[in-house]
């Protein structure tokens, strides 16, 4: 029997009790501050997400953009079920102009959109609105289910609306923005955001020590001056770049307790978690923007090909056919009468063009370019007329997930075009329009829906004889 070599030895009990003990600490000393770093940062994400959607519908007045809008904050659910949405509203000038006309009823009574107290509260005749007008990027509509909103003093969470016209002479708030009623009405021109917790039920900071964390709030005033700050330490601070520089320099430099050495030793030694967390952030992100800067690539690519064809005709070879352009933009036989075919711009307008194949959003293809072999050549199996030859080239493109990466049925990729006319059908009409316009849309969808890029252009048009 072979004797065991004498110079190899394992763990001892001891050994093993104080490496788990070690291991123990520093995750106990660790997971605190890991987890403070996470509230603050759902937090913080949801306070801008707040602020930025109400600085986007106060500057879409200040462009004319709208003539009269809102943001309305309302609580979905109770208790920990709750969810806060946004939702902003906007209004254009006509129907503006009717409501500040209409400053009186028919008895002398003064109309409710002219008083401060009745107007962001009454149900108005919105242009767009958020929930319903998913399409219209000047309207937004968010959800948030992390946190919890309130007011200065009571922490009061009600449903509240903000109004703001374009010089402040129309704005108003509503709901739990609004103190009093009458000539005492008042204006409450702070949102408190904090997180839900199962402790906390408003965000109230009379329930909190100075030292509180994870609150914001979401300040503005009758003329926008839309600023996000939090609070530290018994105040409010912005959190502009340049205050929060000037904050910091005011601060004494103090040295480290042997506590904090310890703890931040502790952090340090399980940071990769932290790391992988932010490196995982920021690769999506690079990812994200990668796919964003091919997509405007591409838009570009396949609105300059509409508009550089759009004197050709859809399955019809310019060299065999006797089929020309009139100076209506119009297809037209040797003899000067119509021709029964269609302009690239109205085969688009009558078959929107889609990416994939057989009702399939994601090609079945994807993946499959792994070898220089597996590229096939864009141009290959060309036809006698432009419209189709494009049209191949954007399937290749696009439908083979060629280049831009397809998570799922919602990242549509389509080619529309619309018509508008003064009068007749087929198209829309507008009054305001003479000739036939053609305006194109390409809408590409990206990250499962979640990424959408839209881009509207004139494609084609024809003159009226």
């Amino acid at each position: 029997m072979r004797p065991q070599a004498k110079n190899i030895k394992g763990f001892t009990l001891l050994e093993l009790l104080v490496v788990i003990l070690i291991i123990g600490v520093v995750s106990a000393t660790a997971f605190t501050p890991y987890q403070k770093w996470k509230t603050e940062r759902e937090v913080r994400s949801a306070s801008i997400k707040i602020s930025s959607v109400i600085r986007d519908i106060y500057s879409q007045v200040q462009r004319g953009i709208y003539a009269f809008v809102q943001f309305e904050v309302r609580i979905e659910g109770t208790n920990e079920d709750s969810s806060i949405t946004v939702t902003t509203k906007g209004m254009n000038m006509e129907t503006f102009t009717e409501y500040v006309r209409n400053k009186f009823d028919d008895d002398g009574n003064k109309q409710d959109f002219h008083e401060f107290d009745q107007r962001c509260s009454m149900d108005l005749n919105w242009t767009h609105d958020g929930i319903f007008d998913t399409d219209i990027l000047s309207v937004n509509h968010i959800q948030e289910d992390s946190i919890l909103i309130g007011l200065p003093g009571d922490g009061t969470a009600r449903d509240g609306t903000v109004c703001f016209s374009k010089d402040g002479s129309y704005y108003s708030t509503g709901g739990m923005f609004l103190t009093g009623t009458g000539e005492t009405a008042e204006a409450a021109e702070q949102l408190i955001i904090c997180e839900k917790t199962d402790e906390n039920s408003s965000c109230s900071l009379d329930d909190y020590p100075d030292d509180v964390e994870h609150f914001f709030s979401v300040n503005w005033s009758r003329f926008g001056s839309i600023e996000l700050e939090k609070y530290f330490k018994g105040e409010w601070i912005s959190q502009k770049l340049n205050k929060m520089k000037n904050l910091i320099k005011k601060k004494t430099e103090k040295g480290l307790t042997l506590l904090e050495a310890l703890i931040s030793t502790a952090i340090v030694g399980i940071g990769f978690i932290a790391v992988f967390q932010l490196v995982n952030f920021s690769v999506g992100s690079i990812d994200v923007s990668g796919e964003r800067t091919k997509i405007n690539y591409i838009t570009s690519m396949i609105a300059e090909d509409i508009i550089a064809h759009k004197d050709t005709v859809h399955g019809v070879n310019p060299s065999t056919s006797a089929i020309a352009i009139d100076v209506y933009g119009k297809p037209v036989n040797p003899d000067g009468t119509e021709a029964n075919v269609k302009k690239f711009a109205d085969y688009l307008m009558d078959s929107e063009w889609q990416a994939g194949e057989m009702g399939k959003v994601c090609s079945s293809n994807k993946g499959t370019f792994l070898k220089k072999e597996d590229i096939k050549n864009i141009y290959m199996n060309q036809k006698t007329d432009a419209p189709r030859n494009k049209m191949a080239k954007w399937e290749s493109i696009i439908a083979d997930d060629r280049y831009l990466k397809c998570k799922n049925e919602k990242d549509i990729k389509s080619v529309q075009i619309f018509k508008i006319c003064n009068s007749g059908t087929g198209c829309e009409q507008n009054v305001n329009v003479y000739d036939d316009l053609y305006i194109g849309r390409i809408q590409i969808n990206t990250n499962g829906g979640k990424k959408r890029r839209f881009l509207y252009f004139q494609a084609d048009y024809q003159f009226r004889n």
